[in-house]
């Protein structure tokens, strides 16, 4: 590995989000490959994300289990009828989609220039979400599942904590544009362009998606973009980043 490379790599796993110090030049390797995309043409973290992917839902998944007693209460209130295992479900997925992971790795100083890539690919979320998710398979292949918990449990403290089950976000966008246009069908004011992003494997694709409104008299136009692992997971992103980009409209 180059003198650079390596340095970066140590510089990375020694800041505070993460207190790896020495690694073996073995760990050191497999940290490498964790945040190598496979654009760049080199052994690549496609296996990784699968795992990291994994370990993540597991983690969380238990900080959320041990804390629903205490928000039990407020969420019954809030969702009556709504069983435990589909609430905890969906906050699971509202803190683990890739719009998340991507805002916590992003805000990780060094992360982003720590990602290898091909020429002219961008860094798009699902490239820094599928690292991040990479990135943990590596840490606990390397130090096991207690230093791996340490660190989710400081990274997603806020997110665990203030978790909220999945909004129905295309309904909140239909009834946002509805007051306007209370007459229209769905799909004459709303419409959704979903694809699979490019790159991406068979077995972790990732969907991107774009919401497009029409009001009448107006040519459509695109409110909101989004990411996800499957293309309905794209889509309620989407819708989301609409509704909060359009809260008058």
């Amino acid at each position: 590995m180059e003198k650079d490379r390596r340095e970066q790599l140590l510089a990375l796993l020694e800041s505070p989000a993460f207190f790896i110090e020495r690694p073996d030049d073995t760990a050191l390797t497999r940290y490498d490959r964790a945040l190598t995309h496979s654009s760049s043409g080199e052994p690549d973290n496609e296996r990784m994300e699968f795992f990291g992917d994994c370990v993540l839902d597991f983690l969380i998944g238990q900080e959320l289990y041990h804390s629903f007693d205490r928000r039990l209460p407020q969420l019954r209130e809030r969702f009556p009828g709504t069983k435990d295992e589909a609430l905890l479900t969906d906050m699971l997925h509202e803190i683990t989609n890739d719009r998340n992971l991507a805002s916590i790795a992003g805000n990780i100083p060094g992360f982003d220039d720590a990602i290898r890539r091909g020429p002219g690919q961008i860094l798009t979320p699902s490239i820094r979400a599928g690292a991040f998710e990479a990135l943990i398979a590596a840490i606990f292949d390397d130090r096991g599942i207690k230093k791996a918990r340490d660190i989710i449990r400081e990274l997603f403290r806020h997110r665990i904590e203030h978790a909220e089950p999945i909004v129905s976000w295309k309904n909140r966008l239909q009834e946002c544009v509805q007051k306007h246009e209370p007459s229209a069908n769905v799909g004459d004011i709303i419409q959704y362009r979903t694809c699979r992003e490019e790159g991406t494997p068979d077995h972790d694709a990732r969907h991107y998606s774009e919401v497009y409104v029409r009001r009448t008299g107006k040519d459509w136009r695109c409110w909101g973009t989004g990411h996800g692992r499957r293309g309905k997971d794209a889509e309620m992103d989407a819708a989301r980043n609409a509704v909060e980009r359009h809260p008058e409209d």
